[in-house]
């Protein structure tokens, strides 16, 4: 604080991250780093199963694991239970070929919000684990989810939460709190790549969508799922770093920045048989009519062109993590948006028919300069 009780403020730059990283550099946030040999992925895969197969049912079913990686977890679940097995990710792994084949276990390359190959009723559990907060469209990765369960699956989610101090993942690089709240992505990125983190990884693992739990918890209502079984880990906040940049770290409740990981096992309650006779919901981009930047108080049109029955549409502002706004449903499929303020802002607009399906699509970042 300053002498007249303002609040000290910071130039969010490569200069004020360089020096909090120089500070943190012998007392880092995370004091041990997950290991990627396979003996120990192998050994972190039966940590998981250990756990999960107290909570579901693992013998003679059909699984699907989404956000599988390397396929570690969904291999050790095929050689140990008497199940069927397919471990899915956007990315093809080398490490699915090296691992060796098993007659109950499948890899595939599968974007479920873009293209789902399975049948209706398919499996009788899904599961991930620390992927569901890369994926971009999570509301329509759950619809689908609902889709090709058989009756009476479940879903076991276990997933990092975006407000948490550590989910931005680059804690290898960066060792203070909070990177992904107190400064822009591009200074962020930019600071990585200049020691020695890869922009293939960046692509592959920077990204985190920005739901909090209690929005996750709004899907699951809104997809009429019934929670199961609910445990959230939480991190103590430093007080002492909180206050320090409270100008930034005020915008969020403490509740949220205290939150890391959330465990659910979900079951539809609505599960499969009336999305059979449903007319197809379909979105495409959310475009804006202007690129990015522009100045403030420029009036920007957001639209999304969507097909399905009787359809709404609401509209959620972000500027940062931050949710500023929102526009709740009606008939109308775009949105004039103009920002008082400088800064980095996205747009989600989700889409409803009258069947009650969801569909939600984030913009891209858009700049508004002063």
């Amino acid at each position: 604080m300053g002498e007249n009780g303002d609040m000290m403020k910071y130039k969010y730059n490569m200069e004020l991250l360089e020096k909090l990283n120089e500070e943190y550099k012998d007392k880092p946030l995370a004091k041990e780093f997950l290991k990627y040999d396979h003996k120990s992925q192998l050994a972190y895969a039966d940590q998981r199963i250990k756990n999960l197969e107290k909570l579901v049912n693992l013998n003679g079913v059909k699984i699907l694991e989404i956000g599988c990686g390397g396929g570690y977890t969904s291999r050790r679940l095929a050689e140990q239970y008497e199940c069927e097995v397919t471990g899915t990710d956007i990315y093809e792994s080398p490490v699915w070929n090296e691992l060796g084949k098993e007659k109950n276990l499948n890899y595939m390359v599968v974007d479920l919000s873009e293209n789902n190959p399975f049948p209706q009723g398919t499996f009788d559990l899904i599961i991930s684990y620390v992927a569901w907060e890369h994926i971009r469209h999570p509301f329509k990765v759950l619809q689908e989810c609902v889709k090709i369960l058989k009756p009476e699956g479940k879903i076991y989610i276990y997933a990092n939460l975006y407000r948490s101090a550590m989910a931005s993942h680059i804690y290898r690089t960066v060792y203070f709190p909070y990177p992904h709240l107190l400064f822009p992505d591009e200074v962020v990125v930019d600071y990585c790549l200049k020691n020695g983190v890869t922009q293939e990884w960046i692509d592959a693992f920077y990204y985190v969508n920005k739901l909090t739990y209690s929005e996750y918890k709004e899907y699951f209502k809104l997809l009429n799922f019934e929670i199961l079984h609910e445990k959230l880990a939480k991190r103590k906040l430093d007080l002492e770093f909180y206050e320090r940049f409270e100008e930034k770290l005020g915008l969020y409740p403490i509740s949220d920045l205290e939150l890391d990981f959330f465990e659910v096992i979900l079951k539809p309650q609505d599960n499969g048989g009336e999305f059979k006779e449903r007319q197809a919901l379909v979105s495409y981009k959310i475009k804006a009519d202007k690129p990015s930047p522009q100045n403030i108080h420029t009036v920007v049109r957001w639209s999304i062109e969507a097909f399905g029955a009787d359809l709404e549409y609401a509209w959620y502002i972000y500027k940062g993590a931050e949710r500023i706004g929102t526009i709740w449903y009606s008939k109308q499929n775009y949105y004039d948006w103009s920002a008082t303020e400088a800064g980095t802002y996205q747009i989600r607009v989700f889409v409803r028919d009258n069947w009650g399906n969801i569909i939600s699509e984030l913009s891209e970042e858009f700049v508004i300069i002063g």
